[in-house]
């Protein structure tokens, strides 16, 4: 039987990585072999300890048939020596030069003493001053000689200590080992060469996207409405292979070697609720029903209105006492709850059963691709390099948003949209303006066609102040009512441009006080009259300016926002009023 065929897996033979989102990548080799007449046994060691086994494949045979491949886990004592590229080998191969180089250094040593003691046994009484000369110009000559030689020895030496202490240190920090070997059967008619292709799985492999936004002003300092968007892509790896100069290629796919397959519908069935306690098994059967008899028609749904609270009020006697409060603009949630009747049939008996009440969605959508341009080099270390996929650019929409209630500073915000055919993963986003760090924040799932913001910076050309001013003042005190006291708020805040352009659009947030016991404590909106009546989604003029709920659920946290626009070198004064009426003996107090 003929001895297999061993081949090594070099870097020479890797031509492309996939990496996928899930812990794995595939590899793809190149092998050349010749193949003879009848079977031929196939060894390729030096693969990735973290292959999976049952991932191999093999391809590219011609007229060859494939009888049997398999791969395994094997320590490389037993193939590392004939490997000329494994670590070991290379080391030995410059110890040997090493040594050589020290004999002839050695020899050149050696010879500088003989010379140095055969110039010492001459004396005046031996020899004529003539032959002195002569002597003395072939020592300086053989001396300098010798001298020159151990120079360039020593170089040699160094540059081939230095050479072993790199791979010494590359060793020594590459994660994994190359344990995997795969053992490939082939049929073959006729004597021919072939280029077997191995395609197989390892794990200790992942990437995540990572982004660079860059934005840029324009003559005048204005961000101009375009920015270019850098997606980057942070590759970990420690299979214990080195990839040099291999075609990559990072897919959002989670592929996985366990059994996948459709699930199986059960049927679901409503039955009592199982009695697990003893206590219960000796309660008295159930007295029997009572005569049918005329039932008096339910209640109607008691409507439970909180004004402007963020919880949930229950349904108490003293609610409907606030509707003979004095005429004043109040709030309601935008929704109002109905109690149960209790002639409705309950189907389950607790929600609590179920993790949500709401409808839970699987999606499963396709993968998507990004092929790297070039050849990389991600070595085997387990730390993070980055690679390009693509340089993006984007619309921009940018605005000027400040919070004067948590920091006067106005921020230039931009809203970004994906008009590229690139979806876009959730990652963190380094956020650059005029070629300036900024700052960092992420985005979620972006496909083509959406939009997310991100902060530029701050604007230190625009001033802002905020100032908020209370007065108390307490009702006559009476025998027949109960006293309350009126805290009046006023918030007042002032945006000045000093630009030499105007902010098209100005955005300024603020909010309104919740009371968490709307029964006892409760806030009245005075200015803007208008932002009472508003529904949330709802935009509505107050002067020169426009003012609507912020978010999703602003009117039900007291949030809002105005929508102004500031000519250059021009100040505006935005403010709002409100009062906290309370009982005379309750405290209180904002958080």
């Amino acid at each position: 039987m003929t001895s297999p065929i061993r081949l090594f897996a070099s870097d020479d033979t890797l031509k492309s990585v996939t990496i996928f989102k899930s812990d794995r990548a595939e590899v793809t080799r190149a092998f050349t072999a010749t193949l003879e007449d009848g079977q031929n046994n196939i060894e390729i060691v030096g693969l990735s300890s973290c292959v999976e086994v049952d991932s191999v494949r093999v391809t590219g045979l011609g007229d060859a048939r494939l009888f049997e491949a398999s791969c395994k886990l094997q320590r490389r004592e037993t193939w590392r020596k004939l490997d000329p590229s494994s670590d070991s080998e290379r080391i030995r191969v410059l110890n040997e030069k090493k040594a050589l180089l020290q004999q002839e250094k050695a020899v050149c040593e050696n010879a500088s003493s003989i010379l140095r003691d055969y110039g010492k046994s001459l004396s005046g009484e031996h020899i004529t001053p003539a032959d002195a000369d002569k002597f003395l110009d072939q020592y300086l000559a053989r001396g300098s000689t010798l001298a020159r030689n151990a120079a360039k020895l020593d170089g040699e030496l160094l540059m081939l200590q230095r050479e072993i202490d790199d791979i010494l240190a590359d060793s020594s920090s590459k994660m994994g080992s190359t344990d995997g070997q795969v053992n490939v059967t082939i049929m073959a008619k006729t004597q021919t060469e072939i280029i077997l292709k191995l395609v197989y799985v390892v794990r200790q492999a992942r990437w995540k996207p990572s982004y660079e936004l860059h934005a840029y002003p324009d003559k005048s300092g204005l961000p101009v409405p375009s920015v270019s968007l850098h997606y980057r892509a942070m590759i970990v790896q420690g299979t214990g292979e080195n990839w040099e100069g291999v075609a990559l290629t990072l897919s959002t796919a989670s592929p996985s070697l366990a059994d996948e397959s459709i699930p199986e519908l059960k049927p679901t069935r409503i039955s009592p609720p199982r009695v697990h306690s003893a206590r219960a098994k000796r309660l008295p059967p159930p007295l029997p029903p009572l005569p049918m008899q005329p039932s008096a028609p339910p209640p109607p749904p008691t409507q439970i209105v909180q004004l402007y609270s963020a919880k949930q009020a229950q349904a108490t006697p003293q609610a409907n006492s606030l509707a003979n409060g004095p005429a004043s603009r109040q709030w309601t949630p935008p929704d109002s709850w109905a109690v149960a009747g209790d002639d409705e049939v309950e189907l389950v008996e607790s929600i609590s059963e179920f993790e949500s009440a709401t409808s839970i969605a699987r999606e499963s959508p396709l993968f998507v691709s990004y092929t790297i341009d070039g050849k990389s080099s991600i070595p085997s270390d387990g730390e993070a390099h980055k690679v390009s996929v693509a340089e993006i650019p984007f619309e921009a929409r940018v605005s000027h948003v400040v919070v004067p209630k948590v920091k006067a500073i106005v921020y230039l915000e931009a809203k970004v949209k994906n008009t590229s055919d690139y979806r876009l993963m959730p990652g963190p986003v380094n956020v650059f303006f005029d070629d300036s760090y900024v700052s960092q924040t992420s985005i979620k799932d972006i496909a083509p066609g959406g939009e997310f913001t991100c902060t530029l910076g701050p604007d230190m050309g625009t001033r802002v102040s905020y100032k908020r001013t209370s007065k108390l003042e307490k009702e006559a005190a009476s025998r027949f009512a109960e006293q309350f006291s009126t805290t009046a708020y006023t918030a007042l805040t002032t945006v000045t441009n000093t630009h030499p352009f105007a902010l098209g659009k100005l955005i300024v947030r603020d909010g309104l006080p919740i009371s968490d016991d709307g029964n006892r404590v409760r806030v009245i909106l005075r200015e803007p009259s208008v932002l009472a009546e508003m529904e949330q989604g709802e935009e509505k003029n107050v002067g020169e300016h426009r003012i609507a709920w912020s978010s999703s659920s602003g009117r039900k946290e007291g949030l809002y926002e105005w929508h102004c626009s500031l000519g250059a070198s021009k100040e505006i004064a935005l403010s709002t009023s409100w009062d906290v009426k309370a009982p005379a003996d309750v405290s209180w107090v904002e958080s």
